[in-house]
């Protein structure tokens, strides 16, 4: 009987906390997550980090920018990246700093932060 009684606080104390940070982690309940795959991705979505934005590879000075380009292109669609700000902010935070200072250059008299200033726009100048 004691050993039941044990085991029971030992799994109380061990399995049902680790559920409930995740929830709260997550803001969402296990639950939510198979009702549909909509809200799924809709979670998904909501909750994404900085690092699931950031791409493996950045651009090396002397690269071929063509293909450099196209790869983010094809990482965008992998990870359903559209929002055309988030796009420049990826470009932008992944080149080094002599490349950033001619993008800047190029679209000046523009600043990069300004709205005008597109992922298209960058990469057709660069």
């Amino acid at each position: 009987m004691i050993k039941r009684v044990l085991t029971a606080i030992l799994i109380w104390f061990t399995v049902f906390p680790a559920l409930y940070h995740n929830k709260r982690l997550t803001g969402v309940s296990h639950t939510n997550y198979a009702q549909t795959g909509q809200h799924y991705r809709k979670c998904q979505t909501k909750h994404r980090t900085l690092t699931q934005v950031k791409p493996s590879a950045t651009f090396v000075v002397g690269a071929d920018w063509e293909s450099y380009t196209e790869q983010l292109d094809f990482y965008f669609l992998a990870n359903g990246v559209m929002e055309p700000k988030t796009k420049r902010a990826v470009l932008l935070t992944n080149l080094p700093a002599e490349c950033y200072q001619l993008v800047k250059d190029l679209v000046a008299p523009t600043q990069l932060k300004d709205d005008a200033i597109t992922y298209d726009i960058i990469v057709g100048r660069m």
